[in-house]
């Protein structure tokens, strides 16, 4: 049964990568979804009414993450990049930190040792006040121009995951206090596919409002420790916990769907979501 699950599980996996170059970011993820979704009811049955040891581990975490976002930073808090002259000082605004969701699908391969397919979405933004005049169409004079311009940044990342199981190392068990303590460190390597967006939204009007769009991809690596609680020994909800570690994720230079820079040529500028990570986990199965 493990191996047939094994061998389902990793053509998903290689079904789902073609596909990412091909969709639009938001149609990529609900894609992505109805796999993850369709995977966990592929191997729930087994996970939550096989007889034989249970070895199937879901994993669902969500938490905090900063990024090195300096060159993005850079581009958008230069004055020559706004399109508009201000009627007053603007501060330095950035994108520093965001939040991460992500699922994590193992198969326990050894008493020390697990394997598997994880996916997590991370997003992250940064709102800037505007205020500049602007002529009015057929009127002689000159109006203020009161709004946000707002910038998000997201991505999709799907890859292997493995972990080494402290918990299950022979000094561990020698402790009845560590009984319903759980311990791992998690290694994860796949590819991300990343998105930025700007627009302008103004208080007083009512202008369409224009998502200017661009994208890009990277490499994703990450390590992380994990710290949990066993509450129950059955299949359900089996522990809750915390994880810390460090993600690095730079991606290509951004461009717009027509293969344009961003802001412009004469631009390069990556997403760096690179940086510590916090949060916490539920696990099914054991």
């Amino acid at each position: 049964m493990a191996s047939i699950l094994n061998k389902n599980m990793l053509l998903l996996f290689i079904n789902i990568l073609p596909r990412f170059n091909m969709m639009e970011l938001n149609a990529l993820f609900e894609d992505v979804i109805r796999k993850i979704v369709f995977l966990i009811l592929l191997v729930m049955p087994s996970l939550l009414f096989s007889q034989q040891k249970e070895t199937i581990k879901i994993e669902i975490n969500t938490g905090y993450q900063q990024f090195e976002m300096t060159a993005f930073n850079e581009r958008i808090n230069n004055p020559d990049n706004f399109g508009f002259l201000s009627d007053k000082a603007l501060n330095d605004i950035s994108i520093s930190s965001g939040f991460k969701h992500g699922l994590i699908i193992s198969y326990q391969t050894s008493p020390y040792f697990s394997l598997g397919f994880y996916g997590s979405f991370q997003n992250g933004n940064v709102i800037r006040e505007i205020n500049y005049s602007s002529e009015l169409p057929f009127e002689p004079f000159f109006d203020t121009v009161i709004g946000e311009r707002r910038y998000e940044i997201n991505s999709i990342n799907v890859g292997v995951s493995s972990s080494f199981l402290l918990h299950n190392l022979n000094f561990w068990q020698k402790y009845p206090s560590l009984a319903r303590i759980e311990s791992a460190i998690t290694f994860q390597i796949g590819y991300g596919f990343a998105n930025m967006g700007w627009y302008d939204v103004h208080k007083y009007t009512v202008d369409e409002v224009l998502m200017r769009k661009f994208k890009s991809n990277g490499l994703d690596l990450g390590a992380c420790l994990r710290l949990g609680y066993i509450l129950l020994n059955d299949n359900l909800f089996s522990s809750i916990g915390f994880c810390f570690g460090y993600q690095y994720f730079i991606t290509t230079d951004l461009k717009s769907e027509g293969g344009k820079l961003f802001i412009d040529e004469s631009n390069k500028t990556p997403l760096n979501f690179s940086g510590f990570n916090a949060g916490v986990y539920l696990t099914i199965g054991k």
